[in-house]
Order: structure tokens, then C-alpha cells, then sequence
């Protein structure tokens, strides 16, 4: 195997790897809320996505969250509708410009926010300590590596559309 291929690979299992966190996490989560009886029903990966969002910058509206998620608007106003049927999130307006509407925490959304960022950043810390064991040479690699595999990616998804 060549090491182009062995890094194909590498970056397959990686992908992998990152779904099976980001399943365990649902599952944390989803035990989390059933402790602390915060809300009675699932909350989905996406839903959890769309409320960190708006605990992050409560200035962001339909269109700025799905910019950064990446999503069509519709499918950010069905999981911010859930959110708001579920209890985690209210709509709120500008007085001067009733078409814009913005999203707040509920104090519920808030404990569920607080518990996803904390997770978050637990996650993060790990990641920060690994990369310690690397100089700043081998960081810079890995940042110009991560930029061209980003770029590729966009380019796919481009041509694609």
C-alpha cells in the first residue's frame, strides 16, 4: 500500500470514527435528558446542531444558521420548529422588522446547551493535549493538508450540484 492510500484509509476510518462520537454523544445526551427530565421526547443530532447555534449567537437567524450548517433554510425552520414544539427555543422579532425572526434559549434549551458545550469541550481539551506532541512544522503541515482536503471537498461537492 502506498502512503497516499494509507492516508485515504486513515481518513476513512477517521470519518467513521467521528460518526460513532457523534452517536455516542446522541446517546449521552439522550441520557442526560431523561435524568435531569428536561424534555419528554428525542432530540435529534441535528436538533442538538441547530440549538448550539443559536445558544452560541443569538443573532443568527434562519438564513445565517443554515449558512453555517451548510442546510437548506427549509430544513433549519422544520428542526427550529421542533426545538420550539419541544420546548427549547422561542421565536422572537425585531420591533422593526417583523419578517426577521430570531431564536432565544427557554431556560430548559439553556441546561441542554450548557450540557452539549460542555461535552464540546471536554472533546476539545482532548484534542488541544494531543497536539501538543507535535511541533509547530507538524502542526502547519496538518493545517495546509486539512485546507487542500477541505478545498477538494468543496470542489466535489460543486461539481456535483
Amino acid at each position: 500500500m502506498t502512503m497516499p492510500e494509507e492516508i485515504l484509509d486513515k481518513l476513512k476510518l477517521f470519518i467513521y470514527q467521528q460518526d460513532e462520537i457523534a452517536k455516542k454523544k446522541q446517546q449521552y445526551i439522550q441520557k442526560e435528558i431523561i435524568e435531569l427530565a428536561l424534555i419528554s421526547e428525542p432530540i435529534s443530532l441535528a436538533e442538538i446542531h441547530v440549538l448550539d447555534y443559536i445558544g452560541s449567537d443569538p443573532n443568527l437567524n434562519v438564513i445565517g444558521i443554515s449558512k453555517q450548517m451548510n442546510m437548506t433554510r427549509g430544513a433549519i425552520s422544520k428542526i427550529t420548529a421542533r426545538l420550539e414544539r419541544k420546548g427549547l427555543v422561542v421565536k422572537t422579532q425585531l420591533p422593526s422588522n417583523q419578517k426577521e425572526v430570531f431564536f432565544q434559549l427557554t431556560p430548559t434549551g439553556q441546561k441542554l446547551w450548557d450540557l452539549h458545550r460542555r461535552d464540546n469541550q471536554n472533546k476539545r481539551n482532548h484534542f488541544l493535549n494531543l497536539f501538543q506532541g507535535y511541533s509547530e512544522a507538524e502542526l502547519s503541515g496538518i493545517i495546509h493538508f486539512l485546507d487542500d482536503i477541505l478545498r477538494e471537498g468543496s470542489r466535489i461537492l460543486e461539481a456535483d450540484t
